[in-house]
């Protein structure tokens, strides 16, 4: 439904995604989304009342974090597998070896398929993998110093609606705990 507007309606996708919209027209009262930028993609895209609701998660540190005084500094991602692998080969392999030249930090990867990364993200800086259903995400993504949301996978990539979306909801759970995301 996000994507109707990319989609053309005589493609089965198309199709599909057009009579699952005239189904939600229909039959739903509203729709709660988690950020602006989800709100305006829905609106734009169904007759639906749109509402925003921004839930900070539960578990928001009080302490402001006030610089990062350990060492290595963590650098944290959280999210899909495919997103990850996707943006390390477009941008963020880069970016990171050219900060290690400058500081030493490792670099921790919250996702599921771990297996599926471990020999497509490699670097000269240190890289711990965490399986989402093995590790206490709390734990995980509050030693982060500072959040990635990596979203680029090509040029044109920064023009896709899920691109969008990603960003923004990774970016709240990050900055709900006080950890900037870059």
């Amino acid at each position: 439904i996000t994507e109707i507007h990319q989609l053309n309606i005589l493609s089965k996708k198309g199709l599909k995604a057009f009579v699952q919209k005239k189904q939600i027209e229909r039959n739903i009262d509203g729709i709660i989304v988690r950020s602006k930028p989800w709100k305006d993609i829905v609106e734009k895209n169904i007759d639906v009342s749109v509402y925003q609701w921004i839930d900070f998660e539960e578990k928001v540190n009080d302490v402001s974090r006030k610089g990062i005084k350990k060492s290595p500094t963590i650098i944290g991602y959280h999210g899909n597998p495919y997103h990850i692998k996707n943006s390390f080969k477009y941008c963020l392999s880069e970016a990171l070896e050219l900060l290690n030249k400058r500081c030493k930090f490792e670099f921790h990867i919250l996702t599921n398929e771990v297996s599926s990364l471990k020999n497509i993200i490699t670097g000269s800086f240190p890289i711990k993998f965490f399986e989402y259903a093995n590790v206490d995400f709390e734990n995980v993504i509050n030693n982060f110093d500072i959040g990635v949301t990596p979203t680029m996978t090509s040029k044109e990539s920064i023009e896709e609606t899920s691109v969008l979306i990603r960003n923004s909801n990774r970016t709240i759970s990050l900055l709900a705990r006080g950890i900037p995301s870059i």
